[in-house]
């Protein structure tokens, strides 16, 4: 045992010296949070690479959409502020690039579409038989009513698009912006609405830090209080929880050290990994009191960790299979977290194998007294492993019907990352998104870019006829509010006299040259590389219950068909784009469901590999498959039965629930081996079970369900479902484990696991239940196995 020692004293001397670079990893981790739903497709995904080029060629990054009571197309201190917002000091990087690209607002295009037209002399003389006048003002607020311009005619709001420097900042950003609007405009910060992507990042930074900041205390304070009331010893507890500590700060620190910042999905690995290491943790100490009562601390602890060691090896190793599964996903935040989580299970394992062994040699636990809980606790396991025994038919038959039966509805599972699906229903951004819909236009851009090669014979005048065409076929869509492009901006135009057409078409050409420059300023038309690029925003609502992909397709195919009908003999030289926010945030939506469904069938094809091994044999694996799948078949079938949807933080749970849940079947089957080999009939190999290891189950899984449901409290709804979810998977799979597990055990599957030397050859013998009132059903007459604490 002195060598022993020696060793332990080294890994805690290690521990030491690795904490403050741990530490100090942990701490940077939790100073930064940085989200983006438009960003969690990697650069390489096509929806996301066509967004990009449209944002290069039309200058358009991320925006923010903002208003107010008040704010009009008449209030000439939005001039000031758009001056501010895009001069001032205040707005720039230490190096002086600007945050801010581009201030657009109602007022600002208005007094443009009304103001003087820069046309070149000869088409202003006399003589020339056509007249171009600058549109009315109501003729200019009637064409940007429901884009820039309020239904009123006279609410406006500003549109401010950000650098990529701003995007980086926003978090400073965004109460600047609020702090200048409310100076010059003498508006109060509550009073200011503001939507848009970057307003959906920054919402989702400020709710996932606040989940963290507000919740993970309590989350671990219950965690703690559960396992002090379930171990029955302060001491144990705090063991316990101390490497649970230690296993999220070394988690942290990876991600620090891996140049990653905190996301809205990583906000969720401290809990996680604090789960998952008292659930190993309460295992291990349940099984050094077990032992403690017949023997000498050291070899009570030799004993506890020869028989931990294995399950706990291989619940880490399975829970990180679940987890590196997520890293197949082509989402950032979720592929991150898999990586992050799988790497931290598996070094909370270790610890857990080494610290609290360590701690152990030098400062053993007392023994801990029976309690009438106890005595209750088993005449439960009892009755169970008496319904396992007599009951297993029906009981296995019910359980599997209830799986095909929640199974069968997982086709109808729906995936949504809309901005509905990432907060409350009260919160302020839903309350703002509602406002400036309501009062100026609806929110949800699709960009449709019409391209004009150098081989295209089509005039000037004929494109924008094509132009316009689009825009009609799309304005005639019931989904689609508004619609804004090149025509939106042209002046009036009338001819004097009769003239030929092609005079006519002439001369309009030549108007139109005139107004490219103001068309570019005003991002609706760009040239590159001999091709010209017209520009069209079709809207539709953020918040309605809209279903993006039918109504991409729809426009997709009205759109092209337009463009057949209309250019047929210049299609060859004429392309169409669909991109934008819509189409993307569809895209990521589609993402999310391959996700589920490719990870969960990695993590389950790799996970029964290892269960066949551990289990010595194919069909043996395959039992013990069953149970491990039943919470997830059943708590996911009876969401997609009530028809919720799956957000980025629901996605994920399946693949981390399989690597939970056969961490309680694997302590299980273990205990189940050893106590047949031991001699006994599989019947009392099941009672046996349950004594040994069936109050730690208990206790992992609800203590560590309770712990995750704090969470549940959160106003950012991925980690409330997260929470929520994983919460409910927990007790799912200590159910699955309880009742159908011991059912498969006693029935014929359970032959499977019997070995020729060391199973008694008598056949399964129901034991009676009727017995004295109070005292406790025993299956297996040894008296070894009459004690109640496991």
């Amino acid at each position: 045992m002195r060598s022993h020692q020696n060793r332990f004293r080294l890994l805690l001397i290690y521990g030491l010296l690795i904490a403050p670079w741990v530490g100090y990893g942990a701490w940077y981790t939790l100073q930064g949070n940085s989200n983006s739903p438009l960003h969690w497709v990697s650069e390489e995904h096509p929806a996301r690479a066509a967004y990009n080029q449209f944002c290069e060629l039309f200058g358009q990054r991320e925006v923010v959409v903002i208003s107010w009571q008040g704010c009009t197309i008449d209030d000439q201190r939005l001039d000031r502020l758009a001056e501010v917002l895009q001069t001032d000091a205040r707005f720039c990087d230490a190096q002086g690039q600007p945050y801010i690209e581009t201030v657009v607002s109602g007022r600002q295009q208005v007094r443009s579409m009304t103001g003087p037209l820069p046309l070149p002399e000869q088409l202003l003389r006399p003589d020339v038989p056509i007249r171009v006048t600058p549109l009315s003002q109501t003729d200019a607020i009637k064409r940007l009513q429901s884009k820039l311009v309020g239904s009123d005619g006279k609410t406006t709001c500003l549109v401010i698009a950000l650098s990529p420097a701003g995007l980086a900042a926003k978090s400073r950003l965004v109460p600047l912006i609020k702090s200048a609007t409310s100076h010059f405009c003498a508006v109060q910060r509550e009073d200011l609405h503001l939507a848009g992507p970057v307003i959906d990042g920054y919402a989702v930074d400020q709710a996932s830090q606040q989940a963290l900041n507000q919740l993970a205390g309590p989350s671990a304070l219950v965690i703690l209080l559960l396992s002090w009331w379930g171990l029955r010893s302060l001491r144990a507890a705090m063991l316990v929880f101390g490497v649970a500590i230690a296993g999220q700060a070394l988690t942290l620190s990876l991600v620090h050290y891996a140049g990653d910042q905190m996301n809205a999905l990583l906000i969720v690995l401290p809990p996680l990994i604090q789960v998952l290491a008292v659930a190993g943790g309460i295992h291990l100490t349940n099984y050094y009191f077990d032992a403690s009562e017949t023997m000498p601390s050291d070899e009570a602890l030799r004993h506890a960790v020869g028989r931990a060691w294995l399950p706990c090896v291989l619940s880490a190793v399975t829970t990180a299979i679940g987890l590196v599964s997520l890293t197949v996903s082509r989402l950032d935040p979720i592929r991150q977290f898999g990586g992050y989580a799988a790497v931290g299970v598996l070094a909370t394992a270790c610890m857990i194998l080494t610290l609290i062994p360590a701690a152990l040699v030098w400062w053993p636990l007392a023994r801990r007294p029976a309690t009438a809980a106890s005595r209750r606790l088993d005449r439960l396991w009892n009755r169970l492993a008496y319904m396992a025994s007599k009951h297993y038919l029906a009981t296995t038959t019910v359980s599997l019907l209830l799986l095909v039966g929640c199974g069968a509805f997982l086709t109808e599972l729906k995936t949504s990352v809309r901005i509905e699906t990432l907060f409350a229903a009260d919160s302020r951004i839903l309350a703002d998104y509602a406002w400036l819909e309501n009062h100026v236009g609806e929110l949800a851009p699709l960009e449709v870019v019409v391209s004009f090669n150098a081989n295209c014979p089509l005039t000037l005048s004929e494109r924008l006829d094509l132009l316009w065409k689009l825009q009609q076929a799309a304005d005639t869509d019931q989904d689609v509010s508004a619609t804004l492009s090149a025509v939106n901006f042209m002046p009036h135009v009338s001819f004097v006299g009769s003239l030929p057409g092609a005079v006519q078409r002439q001369l309009l050409d030549s108007v139109l040259a005139s107004t490219l420059t103001a068309l570019q300023d005003a991002n609706y038309l760009q040239s590159k590389e001999d091709v010209q690029h017209w520009r069209l925003t079709v809207s539709a609502s953020a918040l309605a219950d809209l279903d993006y992909g039918v109504l991409l397709n729809r426009l997709r195919q009205n759109l092209e068909l337009v463009l057949q009908q209309a250019a047929p003999e210049s299609a060859a030289g004429i392309a169409l784009r669909i991109t934008g926010v819509m189409p993307l945030v569809h895209h990521i939506q589609n993402q999310l469901l391959d996700d589920l469904y490719l990870s969960f069938l990695g993590a389950v094809g790799i996970v029964t590999v290892v269960m066949t091994l551990t289990e010595g044999g194919m069909l043996a694996g395959l039992v013990v498959m069953v149970p491990n799948l039943a919470p997830i078949l059943i708590v996911f079938g009876l969401l997609a039965f009530a028809g919720m949807t799956l957000d980025i933080g629901s996605v994920m749970t399946a693949s981390i629930a399989l690597g939970i849940a056969v961490d309680d079947t694997l302590h299980f089957t273990t205990t189940f081996r050893r106590e047949l080999a031991a001699g006994l009939s599989r019947s009392a190999a099941v009672l046996a079970t349950y004594r040994h290891c069936g109050l730690a189950m208990i206790q992992t899984s609800v203590f560590c369900g309770l712990g995750m449901s704090v969470f549940g409290f959160s106003d950012f709804v991925p980690t409330q479902r997260f929470s929520l979810l994983l919460s409910a998977l927990l007790i799912a799979a200590l159910g699955a484990d309880l009742i159908l597990l011991p059912a498969l055990l006693c029935g014929p599957c359970g032959r499977l696991f019997e070995s020729a030397e060391g199973t008694a050859s008598t056949p399964i013998q129901t034991p009676k239940f009727r017995q004295a009132k109070n005292s406790p059903v025993v299956l297996n007459p040894r008296e070894s196995y009459k004690r109640c604490s496991p």
